[in-house]
């Protein structure tokens, strides 16, 4: 799912102060002070938990690629981004930025055999770690990560701590990724 949203508000809590994510993005605005950063238009993305995807899949086939998440899959996403910043040039949407997820986090890299793993390295583009979930106050984000049973063993073990990361891809590396990958 995505939205078109206008300012850097989102990526300015304290966890993204903290981690200086405006700069380390590169979406910092050329001006400081109040309303900095305002006129700045970004394509934000909301990866759908699978109790919305069996919802979407039962509304018709065509609604969804199934509930595993690869670098394929979510490129694909890709192409309409790519449309909504072709047919608005007005906006000149900066790219697509999302605040904060566990799957950019590279607390991943525990299980590379997973597709997940693999979106940080081949599809979000600039990633900044933002830090565990549970501190920066983001359990949801520990609530997704460990929807995975092999994940969720691993939070309880002690082995894996669910992270969040932001990230940010600008219009030539979504048109690279969809080139790349072939989707």
């Amino acid at each position: 799912m995505v939205e078109v949203t206008e300012g850097l508000s989102r990526v300015r809590t304290r966890p993204h102060q903290l981690a200086d994510v405006e700069n380390k993005l590169g979406v910092a605005p050329q001006s400081h002070g109040w309303g900095a950063g305002l006129d700045t238009w970004f394509v934000m993305t909301h990866i759908m938990d699978k109790q919305l995807l069996r919802l979407a899949a039962s509304l018709g086939e065509t609604m969804i690629d199934g509930t595993k998440l690869t670098p394929e899959i979510y490129a694909k996403s890709y192409i309409p981004i790519q449309e909504i910043i072709d047919k608005n040039p007005g906006l000149q949407i900066a790219g697509v930025l999302s605040e904060g997820s566990w799957i950019y986090s590279d607390s991943l890299e525990a299980f590379p055999d997973q597709p997940v793993c693999q979106i940080r390295r081949e599809v979000a583009g600039t990633v900044v770690e933002l830090g565990p979930a549970d501190e920066i106050g983001m359990p949801a984000q520990a609530a997704f990560a460990t929807g995975d049973p092999r994940r969720a063993k691993a939070a309880q073990n002690g082995t894996y701590t669910p992270g969040v990361a932001a990230r940010f891809i600008d219009y030539a590396g979504i048109r690279d990724i969809i080139s790349r990958l072939g989707v």
